[in-house]
């Protein structure tokens, strides 16, 4: 069987590594904003890891205790302490073989230092050697990102101030605010604003009056939702809906803010009416399930104002992701935003878009393979023209940033 040149996959290659990319989903805010979210230990303790971490203690010393017995023994520990028993546990005594583990390592090794010594001392010298004012610097260059987007919260302040990297912008979701109404409205009722913990007629109009304020505090690309989990509770999800319908969104329209939806445990098909709904609103959509993948992709092939992103966070892994890649470029041809990080702290960046580099390098492949095999003639201008869209481009234009 006729197999591509190596020519061609040179250049599938170079222009996966080394053409810009656009990062829409992270959680971790600029070291300058919050030195307490960056660095070695803050890499070694993201939620992913200690998932694994509490996985192997459970199994070695067979603790099965609630999860708030785990967030009770992380607060009492330093991040150092932490990350020291987290290293031990689970890349000196046993292999590094997850795919959080091994960002870690891709992480470490792309900057340089030497993680076959398995010094963790080591390792903290040396980064912390690199002056903090360049670290952020070789972050977005080791990963090749121009612009981060990072998801902030309102109500709970994790926005510190408008003084922030020139490559980060915020998105202002609103995922806490609408998860909890009842607490979310008590809180917004001591600073002034008239909202009940049960809907009224006023609710949508003074959720629209705070988020204006939030928006003119902060200035996001954009407004996001992470669909709450309701535990089955129809009356909140009920909540959670009506509010993105007749105050959200349509706040969204009027600012012509872009909406990041996050689908959460919720069927893609389910939450269709919003976009459908909001023809003049942009989603970019997240799908957090696999089994949402198709009914995720369908949308995004019928629906003009839906650009796909993603695999949500849990799916965020190498065979998953290629799967979703394949199935995108089936449908819907290089008219998708291929990745994001959803890092924790700044440096997850560098291992995890190494990782989603060469994925998207092999979905690629395997396409202009069958591509070529039709006899189409193909140009290295045209690939890497295709990649930058696909990194960047797509997104660029889709969020008018």
């Amino acid at each position: 069987m006729a197999e591509l040149s190596s020519q061609d996959r040179d250049v599938i290659w170079t222009a996966v590594h080394e053409t810009p990319a656009v990062d829409i989903r992270v959680f971790a805010l600029p070291p300058s904003a919050d030195p307490a979210v960056s660095g070695i230990d803050a890499l070694l303790t993201s939620p992913e890891l200690l998932g694994e971490f509490f996985r192997r203690r459970a199994i070695a010393n067979r603790e099965y205790g609630p999860v708030s017995a785990r967030e009770a023994y992380i607060r009492s520990l330093t991040p150092a302490e932490l990350a020291d028993l987290v290293w031990r546990q689970l890349f000196l005594d046993r292999q590094p073989l997850s795919e959080p583990a091994r960002i870690v390592l891709t992480t470490m090794g792309m900057f340089g230092l030497d993680v076959a010594s398995g010094d963790l001392r080591r390792l903290r010298e040396d980064y912390e050697a690199i002056p903090p004012d360049e670290r952020l610097s070789r972050v977005l260059a080791l990963a090749n990102v121009t612009r981060v987007l990072y998801a902030t919260e309102c109500l709970y302040g994790t926005e510190p101030s408008p003084a922030r990297h020139p490559a980060f912008r915020p998105v202002l979701y609103v995922s806490d605010l609408l998860a909890d109404w009842k607490e979310s409205a008590r809180r917004l009722r001591l600073t002034g604003y008239g909202l009940k913990a049960r809907l009224n007629e006023f609710s949508a109009l003074e959720l629209r009056r705070y988020l204006t304020a939030e928006i003119g505090r902060i200035g996001p690309v954009g407004l996001g939702l992470d669909w709450p989990d309701s535990d089955g509770d129809e009356s909140a999800r009920d909540c959670v809906r009506r509010l993105v319908h007749e105050a959200v969104l349509p706040l969204a329209r009027e600012r012509n803010l872009p909406f990041f939806l996050g689908t959460g445990g919720m069927r893609v098909d389910d939450l269709a009416d919003l976009w459908r709904g909001h023809p003049e609103v942009r989603f970019m959509l997240v799908p957090g399930r696999a089994d949402e993948f198709a009914a995720a992709i369908r949308s995004a092939a019928t629906s003009r104002n839906v650009l796909l992103a993603g695999p949500d966070q849990p799916l965020s892994f190498p065979r998953v992701i290629e799967q979703f890649h394949n199935a995108r470029l089936e449908t819907l041809g290089g008219t998708f935003h291929a990745c994001h990080s959803s890092a924790g702290c700044v440096e997850e960046l560098v291992g995890t878009w190494a990782h989603a580099r060469w994925t998207l390098g092999l979905a690629l492949i395997r396409h202009y393979t069958e591509l070529w095999r039709t006899g189409w003639q193909f140009t290295p201008d045209g690939i890497r023209h295709e990649v930058a869209m696909i990194l960047a481009g797509n997104a660029e234009s889709f969020l008018g940033i």
